[in-house]
């Protein structure tokens, strides 16, 4: 469903004439006292009483389209939930964004959802997750390519960054993570720049599909190479953030992964990793029945049950899957879609041509965040 930006005014345009010509049929009519109105004025009253009557119902049904819009726009293909949640942290640092398509079209004006998490202290990190994905959202546009959108609508968020810290000195090293997910007809598209997870839940399981640009797979595959090496780095240290600047590392695969209807994705903040992966897709699978608002609430109820001392700020949304004409065509057992996905590699350090190891002068920037109530 396009909006109709002219209906509301057309609505109360016709709303007021009919309003007008009630009161001047009954005007007309009890302007004689005891005398019966002519019958053309009875008629014009009955006619203007009709109009005001459909006025209502036409009222009434686009308020009723308007509140299911806000769910799921009628031909995006998908239902979203989002929600937030402050955890033991002062400030929300988190942000985030979404565009409610109408349309599956790769090149149309589909849906896409953002979570951006700050960092840099003193109220720096809510500026810098606000500015990107208010940056974001305004510059990808309804027409093109999904990648080409999404790159383009990055570039733009890590502007909006600079600007913001060209303005105000003080705000200097602040920056941010983002992920941004795209459904089309072709599936999923995505693009993210540091440690925000991007996950698919289908047939019960829960799959991570977004790089990790922190030091914890660095500090993984270190522990098996050189223990003692791996002891000098913290898990929670970006090897890639937004910060206005040049973006080392940025996960943005050319081939959109499939979606089948059914499927769960979530885009969140690293806050939620205070849930370890089995639990999260537990939670899904249990929850998934009472649609995104409720496993939304399942995830953010638990992160805010462990009561970790440091918990971090959780932001995420929850996408599903609900047409099987996402793709083009129908929908496949679980199984079979399985067996035909084309073989991927699984994401690593590499994607762009950049390695991920640790530069002499230091990672990118550092996660304050969901870390803390990880490790703790």
């Amino acid at each position: 469903m396009r909006t109709d930006r002219g209906g509301p005014a057309r609505l109360a345009r016709g709303a007021s004439a009919a309003t007008a010509l009630t009161v001047l049929a009954v005007g007309c009519g009890t302007s004689g006292v005891g005398a019966d109105p002519p019958w053309f004025l009875v008629a014009l009253g009955t006619a203007a009483l009709l109009a005001l009557a459909v006025f209502g119902l036409e009222f009434a049904f686009r308020g009723l389209r308007m509140r299911r819009a806000a769910v799921g726009s009628p031909g995006s293909g998908i239902r979203h939930a989002h929600g937030q949640s402050l955890g033991k942290r002062e400030r929300q640092e988190d942000d985030l964004g979404h565009i409610d398509g109408d349309t599956l079209d790769p090149e149309g004006n589909h849906s896409v959802v953002l979570v951006a998490d700050g960092m840099g202290g003193h109220a720096a990190g809510e500026v810098a997750s606000r500015a990107a994905v208010r940056g974001f959202v305004q510059a990808y546009g309804t027409r093109g390519p999904a990648p080409n959108r999404l790159r383009s609508a990055l570039d733009r968020a890590n502007a909006a960054i600079a600007e913001e810290r060209d303005r105000d000195r003080a705000l200097f090293g602040m920056g941010t993570t983002l992920v941004a997910a795209a459904v089309t007809e072709q599936g999923l598209h995505w693009i993210s720049v540091g440690d925000s997870p991007l996950y698919l839940f289908r047939a019960g399981r829960l799959e991570r599909l977004n790089e990790d640009h922190s030091m914890r797979p660095v500090i993984a595959r270190l522990l098996e190479e050189d223990p003692e090496a791996a002891s000098n780095y913290s898990p929670n240290q970006l090897l890639s953030a937004l910060m206005g600047g040049h973006i080392e590392k940025t996960d943005a695969p050319a081939t959109p992964r499939r979606l089948e209807a059914g499927d769960i994705v979530l885009v969140a903040t690293d806050g939620l990793e205070t849930l370890d992966e089995e639990e999260t897709e537990a939670l899904i699978a249990e929850h998934r029945g009472g649609g995104p608002d409720a496993v939304r609430d399942a995830l953010l109820r638990a992160v805010e049950a462990k009561d970790h001392p440091r918990q971090d700020n959780t932001s995420l949304f929850v996408i599903e899957v609900e047409r099987s004409s996402v793709n083009g065509g129908p929908s496949r057992d679980p199984g079979e879609a399985a067996a035909a996905e084309p073989a991927t590699e699984p994401p690593g350090d590499e994607a762009d041509g950049r390695s991920a190891e640790p530069r002499p002068d230091g990672p990118a920037g550092s996660d304050e965040g969901g870390g803390d109530a990880r490790d703790g």
